[in-house]
C-alpha cells in the first residue's frame, strides 16, 4: 500500500479457492476504508481487506443469484438478457422465457 508514492504497508494475501470474482474489489475496498477509519495502522488494515477480498471470491453464498435479482429488482425487462447459456446452465430458468 501506498501514501503519496511511498510504500506505507505490505501484507499477505491469502489463498483461497476461488468461487466467483464478482464484488471482491468493492468487499475489498470497503473493508480498508472501514479499517481505516477505525483507527487501525496501514499494515493491519490492509491485512483485514485482503482477508475480506479473500473470503467474498472463496464463499460461493456471497454472490446472489441472478435469476432471482432481475425477477426481484426488474421483473420481465432484465429477464431475457439472463437468460442466456454463458449466464444460466440448462434447465434452470425455472421454466422463464
Amino acid at each position: 500500500m501506498s501514501k503519496y508514492g511511498r510504500k506505507v504497508a505490505k501484507a499477505p494475501s491469502a489463498e483461497v479457492a476461488v468461487a466467483n470474482t464478482v464484488g471482491a474489489g468493492g468487499a475489498f475496498g470497503a473493508a480498508l476504508v472501514l479499517a481505516l477509519r477505525s483507527g487501525l495502522d496501514y499494515t493491519r488494515a490492509l491485512a483485514v481487506a485482503n482477508a475480506v477480498g479473500a473470503d467474498a471470491v472463496g464463499d460461493p453464498s456471497f454472490h446472489p443469484d441472478l435469476v432471482q435479482l432481475a425477477i426481484t429488482w426488474s421483473g420481465p425487462l432484465l429477464l431475457p438478457a439472463l437468460h442466456h447459456d454463458c449466464y444460466l446452465p440448462a434447465g434452470t430458468a425455472g421454466g422463464l422465457p
